[in-house]
């Protein structure tokens, strides 16, 4: 079981319905497994998770930058802005313009 607490993302198993944390080699094999994908690629897919409510919340909503960046898990609307225009090359406001405007 997964869960996403504070923006931090935590791997969880149960036993006789108690959850405990799970080790780092424990969370490599069950990523590995699931993702079927190296453990190399985790930071990625954490990174997407963490972006996946961003885009359409730029887009349908009027929403604020640091409302949409705290949705996503990010402590900081910077940081998001950052992160956000290494993946998009361009900043959250510019690509939630262009996306409205047609483009």
């Amino acid at each position: 079981m997964t869960m996403l607490k504070d923006g931090r993302l935590m791997l969880l198993y149960a036993s006789k319905d108690v959850f405990e944390p799970v080790g780092t080699s424990a969370l490599r094999a069950v990523y590995s497994s699931a993702a079927g994908r190296t453990w190399s690629g985790a930071r990625d897919t954490f990174r997407d998770a963490r972006f996946n409510p961003g885009p359409p919340s730029l887009t349908e909503t009027d929403q604020t930058v640091r409302k949409i960046a705290s949705a996503c898990g990010f402590v900081s609307a910077a940081h998001f802005q950052r992160q956000f225009q290494r993946r998009q090359k361009r900043p959250p406001l510019d690509y939630r313009a262009a996306v409205r405007r047609g483009g």
